[in-house]
């Protein structure tokens, strides 16, 4: 049965060099919405880990009530993903509920295979983010087009979409851990116009 998701609406550096003396980047600015409860969640290495997923059954996760509380907020997010299916790579979709935000997702393969991600819905990201290695190819999540339907069954309404699939080399069963990090879409309007909750949602088939 197809089912629709509708959205509601979350020092200063010292130079090595001379003693040279860097101003440091001003402070986030707060934001109408308070914290949410996944904090403090604003790196790679504090990633908040969601229960795993697989491919067959396909599964779908969603986490509510999520916010940038200050306007320079990351929010990180990691999950495992098991290919447990017999009919190809497991595709991910990772979607968020408003364009205010900026979507970026990795997959990296166990056993630090190298894998080959092909970025279905959104655009190729080659930027590294800590411990991401170059071979983790990242994809930029895109607005969603109207009524976009993921794996046959479920219809996303608004929003930001990536969907990415990953061949793990010299494996069979591509399992990896998907990162995920979501934070205020960057621009020139004004702070106060930009949503400050979003809900997230993965899909795994």
């Amino acid at each position: 049965m197809r089912k629709s998701l509708l959205f509601s609406a979350s020092a200063l550096l010292i130079s090595a060099s001379a003693g040279c003396t860097v101003s440091p980047a001003p402070p986030g600015e707060p934001t109408s919405c308070p914290a949410d409860g996944f904090e403090g969640n604003d790196t790679e290495a504090t990633a908040f880990e969601l229960p795993e997923m697989t491919d067959h059954p396909d599964s779908s996760r969603d986490v509510l009530a999520l916010s940038v509380h200050v306007t320079d907020d990351e929010d990180w997010f990691k999950v495992h993903v098991k290919d447990t299916g017999l009919g190809g790579n497991p595709i991910v979709s990772v979607a968020v509920s408003s364009a205010d935000f900026e979507l970026q997702t990795w997959f990296l393969c166990d056993d630090e295979r190298r894998g080959e991600t092909d970025c279905q819905y959104g655009a190729d990201a080659y930027e590294t983010v800590g411990d991401l290695r170059s071979s983790a190819r990242g994809c930029r999540g895109d607005a969603l087009e109207p009524a976009r339907t993921v794996g046959g069954s479920t219809q996303l309404d608004t929003g930001v979409l990536a969907e990415s699939v990953t061949e793990c080399s010299g494996t069979s069963s591509d399992d990896g851990t998907l990162f995920i990090r979501v934070r205020q879409r960057g621009g020139s309007r004004p702070v106060s116009s930009l949503a400050c909750s979003y809900e997230l949602r993965v899909f795994v088939q």
